[in-house]
């Protein structure tokens, strides 16, 4: 959602782009954020950290170059001792076109992980008209998906931006706004250009609207996924202009995609506005586990349109299905434990199908960022990938 103020309502999770800020502006900036942005006074920060059974957030280890970057909106799929972190951001300093960047961790032997220089996974591309600006918000999901003569074992959801013109920002009149898309490719490690877009959205503003959103509206995107029989059948959640909601879709037959009813989450324990949620089955629980933004929205007019918290809840994964119960609340991630002052964009890791990658909890990572600074700085160039873990509580303690 664009921050109050913004002259690009159509990108994903930016404002527009500002000059850099240095020494003690940037500086004032951030202790301005911490103290004004935070769900808490600071006094009661040590108090909620105390309370929270978290441990604190640290860095992913996951490093863009020097120079204006953003990473945020994770997608981490773990395998035995590799993994492939797959997240939003940009290629080219102080550029705003949001690409899937990769980064390939490997776990050594003190359990830590160490990661590759990201690097593009997917990016826009000029062929495909809705998709040739942004394409941001990456989840992989592992399968069969037949398309043509071919079956690719993965699909990558993204949020897909497009411009019929060539011009930062994009004119209303000329934008193709968010939508769902999906693209095929035979291993995680594949060049960019290997990876196959679909040649129309799979989940379409027409689909969900009937017509094309109007300019000043998100309309679809940040898609979450878990596969239901390992083959093609999945569940996809997303954020439409009604809130986050879920469609059974049917990849099996990729040249023909099955796309299902829109279905709302049951909404008792959940925020009236949710969104930017990554989404996780935990065959071990039977509950469906979501992290999602919370807290307050930034407060500086130019900063990023973000917000303080990340919480973490869960749900019977009966309910879920049936649209009914209520949801947990199991833990939230704060500036408490992160030490900044936003704490947001979400990818729980998973395994290849969708599934939390342990038995024992979650790892959440999440984006952290900083203020807008009045001198200049824009919060966006703080984003950066931090993790933490929510384990389990005993079965029987609940």
């Amino acid at each position: 959602m664009p921050a109050p103020g913004s002259t690009n309502r159509r990108h994903t999770k930016h404002t527009w782009l500002r000059g850099p800020a240095t020494g003690i502006a940037l500086i004032a900036a951030l202790l301005l954020a911490l103290t004004s942005a935070s769900t808490t006074p600071p006094a009661q920060q040590a108090t909620l950290a105390k309370e929270s059974a978290l441990p604190a957030s640290k860095p992913l280890g996951i490093d863009p170059p020097a120079g204006r970057y953003y990473a945020y909106a994770p997608s981490v799929v773990e395998q035995g001792s590799t993994r492939h972190v797959f997240y939003c951001g940009n290629k080219t300093s102080g550029s705003v076109h949001d690409q899937a960047m990769l980064s390939v961790g490997t776990k050594q032997a003190d359990g830590a992980w160490t990661y590759s220089a990201p690097r593009v996974g997917l990016g826009p591309s000029s062929a495909i008209p809705w998709a040739n600006y942004h394409v941001c918000d990456p989840e992989i999901i592992r399968g069969q998906f037949t398309w043509g003569d071919h079956v690719y074992p993965w699909a990558m959801l993204f949020t897909a931006y497009g411009c019929a013109v060539t011009a930062e920002p994009c004119p209303d009149q000329h934008a193709y706004p968010n939508q769902v898309g999906v693209a095929f490719a035979d291993s995680l490690d594949a060049p960019a250009t290997d990876w196959r877009i679909y040649p129309s959205p799979l989940i379409s503003y027409e689909l969900d609207y009937g017509a094309k959103c109007p300019a000043q509206d998100y309309c679809i995107g940040e898609p979450a996924a878990s596969s239901i029989d390992g083959v093609g059948r999945l569940m996809v959640w997303y954020q439409d202009n009604g809130g986050f909601v879920w469609r059974e879709v049917n990849l099996t037959n990729a040249t023909s995609p099955v796309i299902g009813q829109r279905r709302t989450l049951p909404s008792d324990g959940l925020p009236d506005w949710l969104h930017n949620a990554s989404v996780v089955w935990s065959p071990a629980r039977g509950r469906f586990y979501a992290a999602y933004d919370a807290g307050v929205w930034n407060k500086h007019t130019n900063g990023p349109p973000v917000q303080t918290d990340t919480a973490i809840v869960s749900i019977d994964g009966g309910d879920m299905w049936a649209g009914a119960g209520s949801w947990r609340h199991e833990e939230t991630i704060t500036g408490a434990h992160s030490g900044h002052a936003f704490n947001h964009n979400t990818g729980i890791v998973r395994t290849p199908w969708g599934s939390a990658a342990s038995d024992t909890g979650l790892e959440v990572v999440h984006a952290v960022g900083n203020g807008w600074a009045p001198g200049g700085g824009w919060g966006v160039w703080t984003y950066r990938l931090w993790s933490t873990t929510y384990s389990f509580p005993a079965q029987s303690s609940r």
